[in-house]
């Protein structure tokens, strides 16, 4: 009972206070070049789900059983990216094996979804918190959802800022910054933290 409240508990806190995106950065500069169209952000948030998801449940294990033996600073990010490696290959053959139509279609944006740097943050965060297996599954599911919504909810305010009248020298970058800064302000606040004074 408790693994599945535990789950649930850290799935929803990753997909709206603790938003791998708008208040940790993570994955920004990616997101901002992937904005072509929604079905291309839900593609790629559905790749990232995955890596998030099951690199979390293999850093868990691949941690309990090395983390005696490893003493280094630098091992830990070391051996997570070598996690992340070997679900790219596993999920590659896989796929491009069993479902070659979905290999065809995810073959673009797997690899920037794999090795971005929100993947490698979900894995670190969740080693660096302590979590139990069940928490790393869910903040691992959560942060995979919560990314993909980030990216809607700033797809869809790209395109009504395009349809605006937006000053010369705001347009383009400059106002997205400044549309996911707002938004990641109003996250910020509502979770219950307080800006230093």
């Amino acid at each position: 009972m408790t693994f599945f409240r535990d789950f649930f508990m850290l799935s929803l806190s990753a997909i709206v206070a603790q938003n791998i995106f708008f208040t940790r950065a993570l994955g920004s500069s990616r997101m901002l070049l992937l904005m072509r169209n929604t079905r291309s952000a839900v593609k790629y948030g559905m790749v990232l789900t995955w890596v998030t998801t099951a690199g979390s449940a293999l850093s868990f294990l691949v941690w309990r059983l090395l983390s005696e033996h490893l003493t280094g600073v630098y091992m830990r990010p070391i051996l997570f990216l070598a996690c992340i490696y070997a679900l790219f290959g596993l999920t590659y053959l896989v796929v491009k094996k069993q479902m070659p139509g979905l290999f065809q279609a995810l073959a673009e944006l797997a690899p920037s979804a794999f090795f971005s740097c929100a993947a490698l943050g979900t894995l670190l965060i969740n080693s660096y918190q302590g979590h139990t297996l069940a928490k790393s599954l869910g903040f691992g599911l959560g942060s995979g959802i919560g990314f993909t919504l980030a990216l809607l909810i700033v797809e869809l305010g790209l395109r009504r800022i395009a349809l605006s009248d937006v000053p010369k020298a705001f347009r383009g970058l400059p106002i997205a910054l400044l549309y996911v800064g707002l938004i990641s302000l109003a996250i910020y606040g509502l979770t219950g933290h307080q800006l230093p004074s």
